[in-house]
């Protein structure tokens, strides 16, 4: 039986700046343009949850256990570097602040889509190891 390999911190802190890319790109793609507060808050939403999907995806793609706890650590660490990013260095070039609020729903959409992600890939990487093992055997 294999020893039982942790999840190193850096592959967490990727799926955090790959669940917060693809919002930082839609942010600054809608800073050229005007855009309402509304429609900038609900795609900003959906771009967060893309991307914790896909980070906590690519993450539990390395782990072939506990999806949950890496689904969680993972949209943990994606919203530890929204808060770093937005907090850190929008706040020091006099950018958009946001409310409380705002954060929390961006924590729970973080969360929630790095453990979507980490179960999806529970779901989609067995089965393409089984169809390996069942055609070379």
């Amino acid at each position: 039986m294999k020893p039982e390999r942790k999840t190193p911190l850096k592959d967490y802190i990727a799926g955090g700046v790959v669940a917060n890319a693809i919002a930082w790109l839609a942010y600054g793609i809608s800073s050229f343009g005007e855009i309402s507060s509304l429609t900038l808050g609900f795609l900003l939403v959906v771009t967060y949850f893309i991307g914790s999907v896909l980070g906590g995806f690519l993450v539990g793609r390395k782990v072939k256990q506990d999806y949950a706890k890496t689904g969680l650590m993972t949209g943990l660490f994606s919203f530890i570097v929204h808060v770093y990013v937005f907090v850190g260095v929008f706040w020091i070039f006099s950018g958009p602040i946001l409310f409380l609020e705002q954060h929390l729903m961006i924590f729970s959409v973080l969360l929630l889509g790095g453990c979507l992600g980490a179960l999806l890939s529970k779901l989609i990487v067995p089965r393409k190891y089984e169809t390996q093992k069942s055609s070379s055997g």
